[in-house]
């Protein structure tokens, strides 16, 4: 949750958070180093839902749009 943030904007914290997580890798073991593919859906309030629960659903269906359209992708709600 990012209070008080608009679409635009919880648009590019998520291709930040994104970016920064597909540049690294992380160690697994001692040795085996493995890469991390997320998908990220958002909403934002007032725009796609006034009230929590529904928000959340529609940042959740965000995040299916983003896996339908492969590794690392951002979705919004609207997408």
């Amino acid at each position: 949750m990012l209070p008080e943030t608009t679409l635009q904007q919880a648009s590019l914290v998520a291709d930040r958070l994104l970016n920064r997580i597909k540049r690294d890798s992380f160690l697994c073991g001692e040795s085996e180093r493995i890469f991390v593919t997320v998908s990220i859906g958002y909403a934002a309030c007032p725009d796609d839902a006034d009230a929590g629960e529904l928000l959340i659903k529609r940042a959740e269906h965000g995040v299916d749009i983003a896996k339908t359209k492969g590794k690392s992708k951002v979705c919004s709600y609207n997408d």
